[in-house]
């Protein structure tokens, strides 16, 4: 019997769905309230296989790159269309203890309508 529980616990665990980081679609019903920013996208283009977009959040110029994204119905990549999305800060990844205060290094997730989400990372930023 003890092995029997074994067995079945052992396959519950091992057929589990992987799930893409940047479409997790079982998130919390309140996890949209993170994202208290706005994001007004001016213009995206993709660009050395990646997505690049120019944006607008608190009042501050931004240049985002995250990966492209697919589109799961028509099965192909798009650019992001201009806009408001609602955003949120993400802490830093690998922080040292004492970072430089000369430099910013931000990362950014964006909500799209269908509670999609991904990450994109500051690579531009402009007064």
């Amino acid at each position: 019997m003890k092995k029997l529980l074994f067995a079945l616990l052992l396959l519950s665990t091992s057929i589990a769905p992987a799930q893409d980081p940047r479409n997790r679609h079982k998130d919390p019903p309140n996890y949209g309230a993170q994202f208290t920013l706005t994001a007004h996208v001016i213009c995206s283009h993709i660009a050395g296989g990646g997505m690049t977009m120019d944006v607008l959040i608190d009042g501050k110029k931004y240049q985002l790159t995250g990966d492209v994204l697919k589109d799961e119905f028509l099965g192909d990549v798009g650019v992001l269309n201009p806009g408001d999305y609602p955003a949120m800060l993400l802490p830093p990844k690998n922080m040292k203890k004492n970072p430089k205060s000369y430099l910013s290094v931000q990362r950014y997730e964006l909500l799209f309508p269908d509670k999609s989400h991904a990450e994109f990372y500051v690579t531009g930023i402009s007064e």
